[in-house]
């Protein structure tokens, strides 16, 4: 497509996936969940994030390496991220996430987040070992309507079944209400497996939805 170019994130991107990663938690609504659920600002949030990302560590979310970019006229306006679960025997992704949250978030935050651990408690969702899993797909308001989700979800594609022939599935998660993004995967070939909900009379005071989808998409 004219103008858009694709290639791997890199530490310029680092404000760019900080907004994307906030923007795409909000799924529509004012809410980012992990500033409900640790009790902390959204300022602080991306300070926390800007330190998680620049670990780098590989195999979760928090590593800028797992993100893809579109570019336009030199500036970032879309991206996804993307990693293999427990790949070369890595720890699970949500192993690695906790890690990072238990060092770099305040006790006090990490403390409040454990006292109201039953609210969300009913979705919580294991990741399938040696499988794709997308984490995100943001677009900047005035690029959208060109498919940039589309080809970079592609991309993503493309290059995990280079590196990793034996792969078999590709595994998002995205809440229920965000409609838009679910008719996106949808159409690229992704078929929801299992819904979680949460009944909890006060979950949206802490999340988008009360609804989670695990989708899927099979290789092969």
């Amino acid at each position: 497509m004219s103008g858009y170019t694709y290639r791997k994130a890199g530490i310029g991107d680092l404000g760019f996936l900080i907004e994307a990663i906030v923007e795409a938690d909000k799924s529509g609504t004012d809410k980012v969940s992990f500033c409900t659920l640790f009790d902390i600002s959204e300022a602080k949030y991306k300070e926390l994030l800007a330190l998680m990302l620049e670990e780098d560590f590989e195999g979760c979310e928090y590593s800028i390496g797992s993100f893809l970019v579109c570019e336009h006229d030199g500036k970032p306006v879309a991206t996804i991220s993307g990693w293999i679960e427990q790949f070369d025997d890595n720890p699970a992704s949500q192993t690695i996430r906790s890690n990072l949250i238990n060092y770099y978030f305040p006790k006090e935050s990490i403390e409040f987040a454990r006292s109201n651990s039953k609210i969300i408690g009913d979705i919580r969702i294991e990741r399938y070992p040696m499988s794709l899993q997308i984490f995100m797909v943001y677009t900047r308001k005035e690029h959208r309507g060109h498919k940039l989700g589309q080809i970079l979800l592609q991309e993503h594609f493309d290059r995990a079944i280079i590196e990793y022939p034996q792969l078999l599935k590709a595994q998002l998660q995205v809440y229920g209400n965000n409609v838009p993004a679910i008719k996106l995967y949808e159409r690229i070939g992704f078929k929801t497996v299992e819904v979680f909900e949460q009944k909890h009379e006060d979950i949206l005071d802490y999340l988008p939805s009360n609804e989670i989808l695990l989708m899927e998409y099979n290789f092969k």
